[in-house]
């Protein structure tokens, strides 16, 4: 069983179709880079995927189960935004606790999850900082980790890296693939960038003008 299947997936906006036609399927513990231009439909799809957006027709399937009607909330994945989204007023360790608190796990077992993960991160003596204190590498770091915490079935990023310069951006790919290696995490990546998909992809899907065109 694939841990995400899309079927035939239709994103309209009034008279604009954004995603037409997408079918999909990402294997377990596998990375799948959609790539293409700005306007595409890359990120679209992702967010369909999320729950963020309705698709018009066609269905997703996330580890086997019918998630096309379900909230994002309810969906058993994880989004990292492009402008990593932080609490401003939580502490690092907060941040990264958020989901786990909203889903009653209990003290002990929020503060071991996330103590694992800051540590996975290379980013447990910034526990007690605040977003506004660290840099943008940093930024991502925390980010992913928080995405984690619940341990989705699938991994979604809409071009995380996109803010960070060539150098930083790099040294980011590396570690991201090196984390999704230890884990196992199922991840689709949204991203225009040629060299960045090739760096962590297991496969691509190359999309144009709301279709995806190719994958391989």
């Amino acid at each position: 069983m694939s841990a995400l299947e899309l079927d035939g997936v239709d994103a309209t906006f009034g008279a604009t179709t954004a995603v037409a036609d997408v079918s999909l399927s990402v294997e377990r513990g596998e990375v799948v880079c959609l790539l293409g231009p700005s306007g595409c439909g890359k990120s679209t799809t992702l967010r369909t995927v999320a729950g963020l957006e309705t698709p018009t027709a066609g269905r997703v399937h996330i580890d086997g189960t019918d998630v096309t009607g379900t909230p994002p909330e309810r969906r058993d994945c994880s989004l990292v935004f492009q402008d990593w989204a932080l609490f401003p007023n939580m502490t690092v360790f907060e941040n990264v606790a958020f989901a786990l608190k909203t889903r009653d796990v209990p003290a002990p077992a929020r503060r071991e999850r996330v103590d694992e993960l800051l540590s996975l991160v290379e980013m447990a003596e910034r526990a007690d900082a605040t977003p506004d204190a660290l840099s943008g590498g940093q930024k991502q770091r925390i980010a992913l980790a928080r995405s984690l915490a619940c341990d989705p079935t699938v991994l979604l990023l809409d071009e995380p890296l996109s803010n960070l310069d060539r150098t930083l951006k790099e040294t980011m790919q590396v570690e991201l693939l090196e984390i999704q290696q230890q884990l196992g995490t199922t991840m689709l990546y949204v991203t225009h960038d040629q060299d960045e998909a090739f760096t962590l992809a297991d496969r691509i899907g190359v999309m144009r003008d709301g279709r995806l065109v190719q994958v391989g």
